[in-house]
């Protein structure tokens, strides 16, 4: 019989080898920066984290004001901070959604949290503010101590800079600095042992970071797979968002490999061409120490660059895997699909993601037979093979806008080029790279700093509030400038002066340390990691650079850089070589280290001219307020490699100090393609194009940028492009007379290097020029045609003919107008109303017929011609047929034509309706039309249009932010671009009565998308999506059908009575300001309403009536004021909110209620009372005023229970009965 048991198991077997070639996994990267780092008030010796920035910011102290006369910063923190996903993805989220994958053995996922927003979310959380509390980050400890089947964390807490700093970009020195604070913050906050993978702020990844990562501990780095597609030697090179957005990939980078299985995608225009398996396989990457040659070596490993930016805006499922990864994958070294991005913003940082579709994707994903992983989990089951070495491309992930990944990271560092040419330009300014000339020139004197001191503790780096050395508050004030966020979002608000900031105050640190030009000077010049332009020189540029246009770029290129020395540049110099075959093999280190071998060239050396940066907004561009000026700013040195030609180059740049040290960059390469030289050839000729009585003397002159080069010049006078083998030019020459045909003359210059200049045409004519006349069809039924001329070969002003010029006149009844030109010179022509509108430059010297609306002239009057009226034609557009909503129609007639209409069905004719403006129909219309003239009458045309009813919905915003403003955006939710007339931000709402909801009434055919926003101000809600009527709470995240509270129209029973203390500051008057009043919205204008001393005891009381919740600030009249206040619940002030000090309830109140339980809460809290009162009216609000509990509740054998489902923070529990009135601060 048939061995069926064997036959299962090899079949078993090979399906569960063919199950695991794909696994999956994510990665959520956490971060908010430090947005003010100036000093803490409270603590000069360190910087603000960010409640001391906001208290500082909203409480108007003229300590935080700066020359601009503003408080800073200007980011709204609050809003940011107190943003329910990141509130939740900043403290139990990504726990929450790490435990629904539990169930699967290694199911998990790598978190990314940097240092700076460790810092700012313990200052929120120890102050128990804006949704925070103490406690956060065991969170955190409990899910990295969750284990896979293989017995790694399932939260993998990667390394990371500590302030987001972009690696590639920034110094060694500085780099290891981040990466050394980042583990010190990690292992201090979390407990454990430190992540052995890195991940790179933007993604963003060069082969010269891995030392450094190596040195601290790394041995996996994830990096963008579209910079494994890149270097490809198959890469289809398709511009456009689903292939090549940006340059091409230069040929220095390129390996012998071919990518073949290619599958190509874009979302919101962030795409690529994904090679598979390779592009899904983790590899290994190298880095040679150019001083000693040694090699340094790293796992690296590919995140999904398209599908990752698809998962946090929206669910997806594993289609594009199952077509595109897995059929390609292998056993032997599996398919890692990491899909990575942002953990707080977007979609990828709400409910909706966490909780549905991480568990939804992972469990079709292991349905499919693939694994839900984590790196290190991945990588212990399968090690990448010593010899799989591969070449990554520098850049970032696709997601910045207008950067798309390229590998000059050009989102944070705009290139100096000029627009025209796409030159380098000297001369050029951007935000981007003042700011990375004031951090190069900050970090050398922070370095000098270090060098000098008796070293540096990481943890005072950190930290320096007690004990720390000025070098390590240098280093502490410096690192913040890094922030690579800063120059992410270019000139919004003050982001561009950040730098500046953190650098000034490091630099006052490190000067404490060693003066201003310290004799004892051993640190190297600080020098920015050199830049080149163009990037593929000889070779093709697109993207952003270039406008979208496929440009061919010179071959000859510059390489700039920053350099900067407390003691001053000796020399800046340019170092380069060529290699002898082309090619950089990973094979070799001969093109990697500074000493010369075989396969390549000596060092040639260019001096870099050196040129003091601009501190100031010189483009005095209106977007950018650079109200700080930096201490110091490094130099622009910028050096020029010219006529090399298909040739692989190695560069890098020397610096020497006035002291002789040096410093070398690493070593970079640049594939040069076909000579296309930079050098332009210059021909003038004279005279102008004119007309002259007589001969005229011809003169061609030409000049040349390339270094001794002759030149030589070809003319034509027939009207012929010259070239190498028309007459060649030698002296001065005559052409024409009076009695001549115009000459066309033609000529071109070239000098010995084959550069040329641009063909010079030159019109001449002679003697007199005849009269002609030029028509113009008045399409646009202009009330007056005017037509102005000028000398078109002087751009001048003609007499008589001064602006708008000359009135036409009107041929018969007709829509042409005509004017008779007769100069003595070739005129230009500008046919206008006189009124704004008008045609383009126009040139004509014989009669002619200009068409305005198709911008054409004719020969021959081409239609409505004078005299001659055909009967009228008539055009519909759009034609019949069915609409959604609405449709609007025009209607247009030939030759004069009255148009006429009905759309009740009847005939038109001359006694119909009268077409004058666009027709709009709302509902299903029968249109029928007729056109009149003076000839006769057009055919009647008919069309039948279907118009189903939009619909229609109202949707309801809760404004707890108290935003100003409160707008709606609505976009089709299918292509991501706004529905007509919706142009972000939208369309304002209606605030419903005094209560915190606004409405808007939606009527749109489409599958619609819908943001809420504060009119572009920087607040916004997720995307979201809602077909019928609905009420959208932002303190909870969610939709619901009814309105759930703080409703419209609601009668609030709350009263809010609040105290205050004057026995010690003897105010006369005390004055209550107060705003945003929760429920009931209250308003006064200030300094406010006086408060009275009721009982004579010094105690001043003013009661809200309907209010729960308030803002308020105590004053005398407004001289002397407290700070920004918020209150829930009747309090007492004295120098702070302090407990009822009178104990006022105690005279009456015969019940008593013990403290809550537990505290904090889960999902129920309990008290017990005792007393006159058995029933109570119980209200429970969070900070904002948000109600989530209302009931008249009873007692039960003394106790009382609540069900509390809600999301972590603080809430305000209050009680009322006969004998009762009281508040109690509960937290979950």
């Amino acid at each position: 019989m048939k061995n069926t048991n064997l036959f299962l198991v090899l079949l078993f077997v090979y399906s569960g080898i063919v199950a695991q070639q794909v696994h999956t996994s994510y990665l959520w990267h956490m971060q908010q920066p430090n947005y003010w780092p100036e000093k803490s008030k409270e603590n000069p010796n360190r910087y603000q984290t960010v409640l001391e920035s906001h208290n500082l910011k909203t409480s108007g102290d003229s300590w935080n004001i700066y020359d601009d006369g503003i408080s800073h910063p200007l980011n709204n923190l609050e809003e940011i901070f107190g943003k329910y996903d990141r509130v939740k993805a900043y403290q139990y989220g990504p726990k929450n959604s790490v435990q629904t994958l539990l169930g699967l053995p290694n199911g998990g996922a790598q978190v990314n949290y940097s240092g700076c927003l460790i810092e700012n979310v313990n200052s929120l959380g120890n102050a128990g503010v804006w949704g925070y509390s103490q406690g956060w980050e065991n969170n955190f400890i409990e899910a990295k101590n969750w284990k896979t089947s293989g017995g790694q964390p399932r939260m993998d807490l990667t390394g990371f800079t500590f302030h987001h700093a972009l690696a590639p970009l920034i110094s060694e020195r500085a780099l290891r600095m981040e990466l050394k604070t980042h583990k010190l913050i990690m292992t201090e906050t979390f407990g454990g042992e430190y992540s052995k993978g890195f991940w790179p702020a933007e993604c963003s990844f060069s082969e010269r970071i891995i030392k450094v990562l190596v040195e601290e501990g790394f041995q996996w780095s994830v990096v963008a797979n579209s910079h494994l597609s890149r270097t490809l030697n198959d890469y289809p090179l398709d511009y456009g968002t689903s292939g090549v957005n940006i340059d091409p990939p230069n040929a220095a980078d390129k390996v012998a490999t071919n990518g073949q299985n290619w599958w190509k995608g874009q979302i919101d225009g962030r795409g690529g061409t994904f090679a598979a398996p390779y592009c899904y396989q983790a590899h290994k990457a190298q880095y040679i120490d150019p001083e000693t040659g040694q090699t340094y070596k790293m796992d690296v490993v590919p995140m999904a660059d398209l599908l990752s930016y698809q998962n946090g805006f929206s669910s997806m499922e594993t289609g594009e895997i199952d077509a595109n990864i897995a059929p390609f994958s292998n056993a032997s070294q599996p398919s890692i699909v990491l899909l990575a991005h942002d953990g707080d913003n977007a979609w990828g940082g709400g409910d909706s993601y966490y909780q549905e579709s991480v568990p939804g994707f992972a469990n079709e994903a292991a349905s499919k037979g693939y694994d839900p992983t984590t790196i290190q989990q991945f990588l212990n089951s399968y090690p990448v093979p010593e010899g799989d070495i591969v070449k990554v491309e520098d850049g970032s992930w696709v997601n910045a806008a207008n950067d798309w990944g390229h590998p000059q990271f050009i989102n944070w560092l705009w290139p100096l080029y000029d627009t025209t040419d796409y030159m380098f330009n000297p001369d050029g300014w951007t935000e981007d790279a003042r700011n990375w000339a004031v951090i190069t020139a900050a970090e050398n004197y922070v370095l000098t700093a270090e060098d000098n001191s008796g070293g540096i503790d990481i943890a005072k780096v950190i930290d320096p509030s007690f004990g720390a050395s000025n070098a390590e508050k240098a280093w502490h004030f410096f690192l913040p400038s890094l922030t690579s966020g800063y120059m992410y979002y270019g000139k919004a608000i003050d982001m561009e002066v950040k730098q500046t900031l953190a650098g000034n105050i490091a630099i006052e640190h490190a000067k404490a340390e060693i003066g201003d030009a310290p004799e004892q000077d051993n640190t190297p010049p600080s020098v920015f990691i050199p830049q080149r332009f163009p990037y593929n020189p000889g070779g093709k540029g697109f993207g952003p650079i270039y406008a979208y246009q496929e440009v061919q770029n010179t071959s000859d290129f510059h390489v700039w850089t920053f350099a900067h020395d407390v003691n001053g540049l000796a020399s800046v110099e340019l170092k380069y070589r060529t290699d002898n075959d082309g090619i950089n093999p990973i094979s070799d280190n001969v093109n990697d280290v500074y000493s010369s071998g075989d396969g390549v060239s000596s060092w040639s050396s260019v001096s870099m001219v050196q040129k003091q940066f601009p501190k100031g907004n010189v483009t005095q561009d209106p977007e950018i307020d650079l109200f700080i000026e930096p201490t110091a700013i490094a130099d622009l040195c910028y050096a020029e490699i010219k006529g090399l030609s298909n040739v692989l180059v190695d560069y890098y740049v020397e610096a020497v100090d006035t002291k002789g040290n040096v410093f070398k960059t690493p070593i970079q390469h640049v594939y040069v393609g076909e000579f296309n030289s930079s050098d332009q050839v210059t021909l003038t000729v004279t005279p102008d194009s004119g007309n002259f009585d007589d001969i005229i003397q011809v003169e061609l002159e030409a000049s040349t940028t390339a270094t001794n080069d002759g030149i030589t010049i070809y003319y034509t006078t027939d009207g012929s492009e010259p070239d190498q083998s028309s007459e060649e030019y030698i002296n001065s020459f005559d052409i024409g007379n009076s009695d001549s045909e115009p000459i066309t003359l033609k000529a071109i210059a070239f000098d010995e290097d084959g550069n040329s200049s641009e063909v010079i045409t030159r019109n001449y004519t002679f003697g007199d020029l005849p009269s002609y006349d030029v028509h113009f069809k008045n399409t646009s039924n202009w009330s007056q045609v005017y037509v102005y001329a000028f000398d078109k070969n002087n751009n001048a002003t003609l007499p008589g003919w001064n602006w708008p010029g000359k009135l036409m006149n009107q041929e018969q009844d007709s829509p042409w107008y005509i004017t008779t030109i007769s100069e003595s010179v070739e005129v230009g022509l500008v046919f206008t109303n006189g009124s704004g509108e008008q045609s383009d430059d126009q040139f004509r010297n014989v009669d002619g017929w200009y068409v305005y609306s198709e911008n054409i002239w004719y020969n021959q009057c081409p239609s409505d011609c004078p005299g001659v009226l055909g009967l009228p034609e008539l055009l519909v557009t759009p034609q019949g047929g069915s609409y959604e909503g609405s449709v609007s129609v025009n209607l247009s007639s030939t030759n004069q034509g009255m148009i006429y209409y009905t759309i009740d069905g009847s005939e038109p004719s001359d006694s119909s309706s009268l077409y004058q403006n666009t027709l709009t129909f709302t509902g299903d219309t029968v249109l029928k039309v007729i056109a009149y003239n003076s000839t006769g009458e057009s055919s009647i045309i008919s069309e039948d249009y279907n118009v189903n009813e939009a619909q229609s919905f109202t949707v309801y915003y809760r404004n707890v932010s108290s935003w100003d403003e409160v707008y709606v955006y609505l976009f089709d939710k299918n292509t991501n671009q706004p529905l007509p007339g919706w142009n972000w931000p939208g369309q304002s709402m209606n605030r419903e009565q005094t209560s915190q909801w606004y409405s808007f009434l939606i009527e749109e055919n489409a599958d619609i998308g819908i943001v809420f926003n504060n009119n572009n101000n920087g607040g916004q809600s997720d995307d979201l999506m809602r077909e019928i009527d609905g009420w959208y709470d932002s303190s909870t995240n969610q939709w619901y059908d009814q309105c759930p509270t703080a409703c419209p129209g609601d009668v609030s029973d709350d009263e809010l009575t609040i105290h205050f203390n004057n026995n010690n500051t003897n105010w006369n008057p005390v004055t209550l300001y107060y705003w945003e009043t929760t429920p009931t919205s209250l308003t006064t204008s200030w300094p406010g309403v006086q408060m009275t001393d009721i009982d004579g005891d010094g105690w001043y009381e003013y009661t809200l009536s309907g209010v729960a919740c308030a803002k308020v600030i105590f004053s005398t009249n407004g001289e002397q004021q407290t700070e920004d206040l918020q209150i829930c619940g009747e309090g007492w002030y004295d120098a702070g909110w302090v407990s009822n000090p009178l104990n006022k309830e105690s005279e009456t109140a015969t019940t008593i209620i013990s403290s809550i339980y537990p505290n904090p809460f889960k999902d129920e809290i309990n008290f017990n009372i005792s007393g006159e009162d058995r029933s109570l009216s119980v209200t429970i609000r969070d900070v904002k005023g948000g109600l989530y509990y209302s009931d008249v509740i009873s007692s039960k054998n003394g106790v009382i229970s609540i069900p509390l489902n809600v999301a972590k923070g603080i809430y305000f529990v209050k009680f009322s009965g006969k004998t009762v009135n009281k508040v109690v601060k509960i937290i979950k």
